[in-house]
């Protein structure tokens, strides 16, 4: 099979452990790749590099292979990934084809490749009488099967601490980073950090790809965990792979805190800014997370080692201001705080309300001096000035201010006035800010709630009737619906995003008929 200066996807040997390639199971650049690859189906490309280089071409001249890793070892009778992979010096077996193993270029590569797999499918045909295939077509193409659906694993913290405990709490184990000094990878104390944060997707000169380095370092310990009796993780790709295989493990209710020598409250603060510093809790922001990449989502480093003032090529062309206050980024403060807004209870008011942060919104982090002291970590009990937040006070007992029940009368022709249960409503809303401490916190006071649904009301005012500003008309050049528009939109859709009832003889009796005497 001739290649013209293109990606040539070639089957590998049928006793293939785990993760092969880079993106093992991920979508190929073959054309003819499918929307999906089951997650114990690997798409065997061949570069001019070993597994988990970059590609230096990407055309096919023949589809991808699919490789169906269960099957194979189902056909080989045994699990010993010696029989396809390397082992290091520290008995860790490496992804990738041993007989692979210095071979260069692209001719040397696809024959050695062919020729370790039709042997392979030849000695099985002749051992078990059972045809193997042996042809172009018969591999690249093939459908790659039905089966649970590839997911990247997460490590979270739950699944974090069960590793820790099986390795008696040493780090080291895991972690490492390269002494230039001592030439090799050593553990240093309060440094860890998430594997990806150094390897990359691809195969360089000085360092391994994510997917040999986890896999060899991951599966590799499990192995040898089970060699040694002891129990272990998964072994196989849909262990690790599939949502419901990774649903079977069971979970740490409260995981402790991972501790890497960071302080528990610290100040955010930026020279030249004209707004006060933040005072920020960073153990209670650590329990409230599934893992430190939901905020550190490059290295653990703070925010201001690649985002600066100005716009720059290291943090991604995002400034410093825009890494903490961009309201569609996940990884933001702000954006963490909006969905936050945006999930349960929450929903019901906000999901109309404006996506940007409000300017009165800023006091309830920036509470520091705009010239913090020079210690930007804080300790035990000491603020450094910072102003304590005021809890949220009762709510009014005055019945002028807060009606029990509020008559609706706009549909009064064809229905009898809707009783709107007013109060109720309120102590339901200041129930579920009070059980935020995120919500008590942006809320601030208790008129606060008002605003979810008395939208253009300055806050401690009794607020005006609707149709103050809403008429029966409406005016779509001053994007004003009318009383009828404005009411089922306020009410309706509250109803919706909590799932309420939303039928209209819930809210509405039907107008008494009039008998003729």
């Amino acid at each position: 099979m001739k290649s013209r200066g293109a990606t040539i996807a070639c089957l590998l040997s049928p006793g293939l452990a785990l993760a092969l390639l880079a993106g093992c199971g991920q979508p190929s650049h073959g054309r003819q790749q499918p929307a999906a690859v089951p997650a114990a189906t690997i798409t065997l490309r061949l570069a001019d590099e070993p597994a988990g280089a970059q590609p230096t071409y990407r055309q096919l001249e023949r589809p991808a292979v699919f490789f169906a890793h269960p099957a194979h070892l189902q056909a080989l009778g045994d699990k010993d990934c010696r029989r396809c992979h390397a082992v290091d010096d520290q008995g860790r077996f490496l992804p990738g084809l041993k007989q692979l193993v210095g071979v260069k270029g692209r001719r040397a590569r696809e024959q050695a490749y062919h020729r370790v797999c039709i042997d392979c499918h030849r000695q099985q045909a002749r051992q078990k009488g059972k045809a193997a295939p042996v042809l172009c077509g018969q591999c690249h193409g093939a459908p790659p099967g039905r089966g649970p659906a590839w997911s990247a694993i997460r490590f979270d913290l739950s699944l974090h601490q069960r590793h820790l405990l099986a390795m008696d709490g040493k780090c080291e184990r895991c972690h490492h980073v390269y002494d230039e000094k001592l030439k090799k990878l050593v553990w240093k104390k309060n440094t860890e950090s998430a594997c990806r944060d150094c390897h990359g997707r691809y195969r360089r000169p000085e360092k391994t790809s994510l997917a040999d380095a986890s896999h060899a370092a991951c599966v590799g310990c499990h192995l040898r965990r089970l060699a040694g009796k002891r129990s272990a993780g998964p072994v196989d790709c849909l262990g690790c792979h599939t949502a419901g295989r990774r649903a079977g493990i069971k979970r740490l209710e409260k995981p402790p805190p991972l501790e890497r020598g960071q302080a528990e409250r610290m100040l955010i603060c930026q020279e030249g800014a004209k707004t006060g510093a933040v005072f920020f809790e960073h153990r209670n922001h650590e329990t409230r997370v599934a893992a430190c990449h939901q905020c550190h989502h490059r290295t653990m480093n703070k925010c201001s080692t690649c985002h600066r003032r100005s716009e720059a090529d290291q943090g991604g062309g995002v400034t410093l201001e825009r890494a903490y206050h961009d309201s569609r980024s996940a990884v933001s403060c702000v954006g963490c705080h909006r969905r936050q807004a945006e999930e349960g209870d929450c929903r019901g008011c906000h999901f109309r309300l404006v996506q940007l942060p409000a300017q009165h919104s800023c006091p309830q982090c920036h509470q520091a001096p705009i010239q913090p002291p020079s210690r930007p970590q804080l300790a035990g009990t000491d603020y450094v000035g910072v102003a304590v937040r005021p809890l949220l006070g009762p709510l009014s007992e005055d019945r002028q201010q807060l009606p029990e029940r509020i008559e609706i009368k706009v549909l009064a022709a064809a229905y009898q006035p809707a009783v709107f249960p007013h109060l109720k409503i309120v102590k339901r809303l200041d129930e579920v800010v009070r059980r935020s401490s995120l919500a008590s916190v942006f809320h601030g006071r208790v008129e606060t709630l008002c605003s979810g649904c008395h939208h253009h009301q300055p806050l401690g005012a009794r607020p005006a009737p609707c149709r103050s500003c809403h008429d029966n008309r409406g005016s779509r050049q001053q994007d004003r619906p009318s009383l009828y528009t404005a009411y089922h939109r306020q009410c309706v859709g509250c109803h919706q995003q909590l799932r309420l009832k939303q039928g209209c003889n819930d809210c509405h009796r039907p107008a008494a008929k009039e008998v003729s005497p």
